[in-house]
């Protein structure tokens, strides 16, 4: 399949699955494609697997209500080779997305979702917490990052919820789904599935199609993988 013939197959699929915008959000997707893929190459075939990737991807990104606009920084595409030279085009979910997504999520309100870094000190409404965290972290772009953190905050009882993950983790994690790039985003996708992980989440809920989304892209590339260091059920002790 061209990227014409994409663009004209993609443009069916929206429209079955919504009747606004449809024009601008596959527009926006074949701007994503055409910035990703290597030109130089030439043309790119895009075979059945890789189309329902896309197709899914789509269909998440319209469960949570989210945009490709590049303008609005909610969802992008992470493309990723599969073991048999196939394309996975992946929805990635940005920090504007996952903001998105809790002002619409009717139960928690997502009051914090950090880095952590050596030698500060965390608090949760000016209470200092104990944390998970490692002395010894990765050299990210301004620090020495030693894990992640999370709240969200009930809003029927105004609870707390803090959920914190740690670097020896987050090293162990991206072992598994074979990710060689530990970035923030990477650290806060895994942060946000380990605290849903401990909430009711029916399945027509904000927070039930979330958790599907972030556990599409990492799903998808362990399914890829050659070799596995951690197993699923030692990963369901990290998650």
């Amino acid at each position: 399949m061209t990227l014409l013939q994409l663009q004209q197959h993609l443009l069916r699929f929206y429209s079955s699955i919504s009747k606004t915008q449809c024009c601008q959000e596959i527009e926006a997707i074949i701007c994503i494609l055409n910035s990703k893929m290597d030109i130089e190459q030439g043309p790119v075939d895009y075979l059945p697997r890789t189309v329902s990737t896309i197709e899914k991807s789509i269909l998440l990104a319209h469960k949570l209500a989210l945009s490709f606009n590049p303008k609005k920084k909610q969802a992008s595409l992470d493309i990723s080779m599969t073991n048999s030279r196939d394309l996975s085009i992946l929805l990635d979910i940005r920090e504007n997305g996952i903001k998105h997504i809790f002002n619409n999520e009717p139960q928690y309100d997502l009051e914090v979702l950090k880095l952590a870094f050596d030698n500060e000190t965390y608090s949760v409404n000016h209470r200092v917490f104990d944390n998970n965290f490692d002395t010894n972290g990765l050299d990210f772009f301004n620090g020495n990052v030693v894990g992640a953190y999370c709240v969200l905050k009930s809003r029927k009882n105004d609870n707390m919820l803090t959920t914190t993950i740690n670097i020896d983790e987050l090293n162990s994690i991206a072992r598994f789904y074979n990710t060689d790039n530990l970035t923030p985003h990477f650290c806060y996708r895994q942060l946000l599935k380990r605290a849903i992980k401990t909430l009711y989440t029916p399945h027509d809920s904000v927070l039930f199609n979330l958790k599907e989304a972030l556990s599409f892209q990492d799903a998808l590339k362990s399914d890829n993988k050659e070799f596995k260091q951690l197993s699923q059920s030692e990963l369901a002790t990290y998650l």
